[in-house]
This record gives C-alpha cells, sequence and structure tokens, in this order.
C-alpha cells in the first residue's frame, strides 16, 4: 500500500478547484477597489448584511436558507451537519446557495462559505475527493500553578507542560 501523501495530487486539487467555479461567469470590477472603497459603495443593508451567518445544510440548503441569502443581504454561510458525498457534492451544493447572491444583495462581494472541519472525529465533510482527517492532537493536561491576585512579573496562574 503507497504511502499517503500530505498534499492532494495536482490533478486532484485541480478537479475540485474545477467544479467549485462557477457556471455563470461574474461579472470583473473593472478596477480594484480597496477595502473602503468597497464599503462606501455598499448600502446599510449590504454591509449589516456581511455581519451575518446564516447555517445551511452540508448536504443542501433549504429554501428558506436559500431565500434568505437571496434578500436579507447575508454574505456568509455555515455548512453544519454531515455529508460523505464527497467534493463534487459539496461543490454542487456551494454554487447553488452562491447564484442566489448578486452584487444587489451583498454589493459586489463574494458569499463566505464555512464549516467546522476540525479533524479527528469531528469531520463535516467526507466522501470521494476529501482526504481523511487526520486525527485530532492529544491535549496536554494543565497543571494548576498558586494563583496570586497581584501577579509579578512573569508569573503566571496557569501553566501548560510543553512536550518535545
Amino acid at each position: 500500500m503507497p504511502a499517503a501523501s500530505a498534499a492532494p495530487p495536482a490533478e486532484l486539487t485541480a478537479a475540485v478547484l474545477a467544479a467549485a467555479a462557477p457556471q455563470t461567469p461574474i461579472p470583473a470590477l473593472t478596477q480594484t477597489l480597496t477595502p473602503a472603497q468597497q464599503l462606501a459603495r455598499m448600502s446599510m443593508a449590504q454591509r449589516v448584511g456581511q455581519l451575518f451567518m446564516v447555517d445551511a445544510s452540508a448536504t443542501g440548503a433549504s429554501a428558506a436558507t436559500l431565500s434568505t441569502l437571496s434578500n436579507d443581504h447575508v454574505g456568509n454561510v455555515y455548512l453544519s451537519g454531515r455529508s460523505s458525498a464527497g467534493t463534487a457534492a459539496t461543490a454542487a451544493v456551494v454554487r447553488r446557495m452562491s447564484a442566489t447572491v448578486s452584487g444587489t444583495t451583498t454589493g459586489n462581494v463574494k458569499l463566505l462559505v464555512a464549516t467546522d472541519q476540525e479533524g479527528g472525529y469531528v469531520q463535516v465533510l467526507s466522501g470521494p475527493g476529501f482526504p481523511p482527517s487526520p486525527p485530532g492532537c492529544p491535549k496536554a493536561p494543565c497543571r494548576r500553578q498558586p494563583y496570586s491576585p497581584t501577579p509579578r512579573r512573569g508569573e503566571v496562574s496557569w501553566r501548560w507542560p510543553v512536550s518535545t
């Protein structure tokens, strides 16, 4: 059995990126905007919408989530639950949600999609194309040091042992 590689093969990376690319081209801006310029062009509703994140099932967004994305200026989505459908299915879920936002809803800011991919037992996204998640790191025990309400310079109340 061949040894596992730390990075996915270039062909896999290219395939995942191609699958996640939007099917309809997004019109490019004629100039690069600074964050301040981008913010200045946004309405108050678009600015506020960038502060909110809605959840969507990792297997597909509900009609309510899609409606919120298209009508309420929300700029961020969190993939929740579990999906073992692989990268192609996940890319399709992201493309569908990305297609619901427009320059009108987000002020030409692309949808940010996040998930909880911690590793170990927590692997929201798995299946074909996703590498196995590495095991979680063992946590070091915490030793309580005497507490002083007025610590002296360099004094610490809690210490974590460092293993080499």
